[in-house]
């Protein structure tokens, strides 16, 4: 009877020596992807403020100051600021007037956070957001 409980035991060491790996890895794998969506939302949510600054008649600097303030932390690694007139024309940051169309897209380089997955190439993930400029005096 002994001899049986001891092979269980070792049964039962193989068996999660054998699942463990499987099983960090899984978890590994979901904590990436939430910092991936962490990253996609930063970035969304710098475009939104810049835009929203754009559309209450902030300048270009001020906009970028607000987007690259407003991403959790997050390094913004580029601010692209364009305003267009409602059919689509291409005008200069200081033409703004009310119902222009403001559009800021925003980067960020993502990272890998873990070891695990080093072996995925840095990506960039861009974000846009457009409004129509408010009431400008």
């Amino acid at each position: 009877m002994g001899g049986g409980a001891r092979r269980d035991r070792g049964q039962t060491l193989v068996e999660f020596a054998l699942a463990f790996p499987v099983v960090l890895v899984i978890l590994l794998g979901i904590l990436e992807i939430g910092w991936m969506a962490f990253n996609q939302t930063a970035n969304l949510n710098a475009a939104r403020a810049g835009s929203r600054a754009g559309s209450l008649g902030q300048d270009g600097q001020s906009i970028e100051a607000i987007a690259m303030s407003n991403s959790y932390g997050l390094p913004i690694t580029g601010v692209e600021v364009s305003v267009t007139d409602p059919s689509g024309s291409q005008l200069q940051s200081t033409d703004r007037t009310s119902g222009n169309i403001i559009t800021v897209t925003t980067r960020i380089d993502y990272q890998a956070i873990g070891p695990v997955f080093s072996f995925v190439p840095a990506a960039r993930i861009n974000a846009l957001y457009a409004r129509h400029s408010d009431q400008i005096d």
